[in-house]
């Protein structure tokens, strides 16, 4: 059970490690198209 958490809290930090710069890029996509009009 412990074991599994673990797994559980890598996967996690994982896939915040991969959404990170995809929501910075969206971010700075959506001020640009903002900027722009």
């Amino acid at each position: 059970m412990r074991r599994k958490k673990r797994n559980l809290k890598n996967r996690i930090n994982e896939i915040t490690t991969l959404l990170i710069p995809v929501v910075f890029t969206v971010g700075m996509v959506g001020y640009w198209l903002a900027f722009g009009y």
